[in-house]
């Protein structure tokens, strides 16, 4: 793989307050503390609204053992919970339904349902995905740390600013939604494969990190590549899809570009880079453990897998339902694109990629700078 190093911009680690360019945010992320009840927190700012197109926001939130977060209900957002460390339980009484979640698992909660998380005996580490993005993270918690408000004051800020509802101890009243509509998919709100529902809902449910698939695309793209379906657009409402990567070391994805969605690359392990054709030039984006690495929807770019013992990854993609995650599932369970050991092949898989998820792939010709080459006929 080769680049040309005259292209390439550095990385924009603190971009502009309104923007939708490429970035990365380092790890552990912005910190931002604040006060609940005397005893001071943080959480740690990856990505916020202004970012990306108001489409996410992304924190990290490290609870202390037994933490509550109290019943609350978001008005203007769905959240996402990825567990990095720890236990963490689920309350959602408007779903009659507690999940209980480790060390990756993801958890889905759709707005206007109460709920509450409570970490476990040993804390808990969570990444937090917020869609769309607001300015609740970290607007909300920014001001509260600034300010020396009761928690009824709190309270009543959080719901008129920014669209949270907090419940006292009496806990949140009846749900006024539908019974039909209420509760997961499943008695055991388990995440449905593509093959497993025939509706589009947004409901509760908890991703099964034991569920792995395994792929091979041809031309060193993905190398025994190791899949797990985190989150699928069918049960998102089509607003959200998360999939977890596993790539061997030399990979390469090609210059390609996404029209549906914007993505979000959080770094589990490794090393992995993100080449963007923006406007102003071909942006690196280095990402370690911990970074957030941002690529907007309809911009050039490649990705390489940098670390010498490849990389694993969390990928976002706002929003979702867009065809991306079949385009994988058809990858793992269909053999397509191991083979592209002629042009007629490789011709033939870039044309099925495009009517699958809207997603077309450069010619050399049309990536600014130096194509990155490998093993392509």
């Amino acid at each position: 793989m080769t680049t040309d190093s005259t292209h390439v911009t550095p990385t924009l680690e603190h971009p502009p307050a309104v923007t939708n360019g490429a970035f990365r945010t380092p790890a552990p992320g912005r910190e931002v503390t604040y006060t609940v009840d005397g005893e001071q927190r943080s959480l740690f700012v990856l990505a916020e609204a202004s970012q990306t197109n108001r489409r996410l926001t992304v924190a990290v939130h490290e609870l202390a053992p037994g933490e509550d977060s109290g019943f609350h209900m978001h008005s203007l957002e769905d959240e996402g919970f990825y567990v990095l460390e720890g236990t963490v339980t689920f309350d959602m009484p408007h779903d009659d339904l507690v999940i209980e979640a480790g060390p990756r698992e993801f958890v889905w909660h759709p707005m206007g349902r109460a709920h509450k998380l409570r970490a476990g005996d040993q804390g808990a580490k969570v990444l937090q995905y917020l869609v769309p993005g607001t300015d609740l993270v970290p607007k909300f918690f920014e001001e509260a740390g600034a300010t020396d408000l009761s928690a009824a004051e709190l309270a009543e800020k959080s719901y008129r600013e920014f669209g949270v509802r907090v419940f006292g101890p009496e806990g949140p009243p009846p749900s006024t939604r539908p019974a039909l509509s209420r509760g997961p998919l499943t008695p055991d709100a388990r995440l449905l494969g593509p093959t497993e529902i025939d509706r589009m809902v947004n409901a509760p449910f908890k991703s099964d990190p034991d569920n792995k698939y395994e792929l091979n695309v041809g031309g060193g793209q993905m190398t025994r590549t190791e899949l797990i379906f985190h989150a699928w657009g069918h049960q998102t409402g089509d607003l959200f899809d998360l999939l977890e990567v596993a790539w061997s070391a030399p990979d390469i994805v090609y210059p390609h570009v996404h029209t549906l969605e914007e993505e979000g690359f959080y770094i589990l392990e490794g090393e992995f880079t993100l080449y963007v054709a923006e406007p102003t030039g071909v942006t690196k984006q280095v990402g370690r453990p911990g970074d957030f690495v941002w690529g907007p929807r309809d911009y050039p770019h490649y990705y390489d897998i940098s670390g010498e013992s490849g990389a694993r990854v969390l990928a976002c993609l706002v929003p979702g339902g867009g065809g991306f995650l079949n385009f994988f599932y058809a990858l793992a369970t269909e053999n397509r694109g191991a083979d592209l050991s002629t042009p007629e092949k490789l011709s033939a898989y870039m044309e099925w990629v495009t009517k699958t998820c809207a997603n077309y792939f450069l010619g050399p010709d049309e990536w600014p700078g130096v194509f990155p080459v490998k093993n392509l006929p």
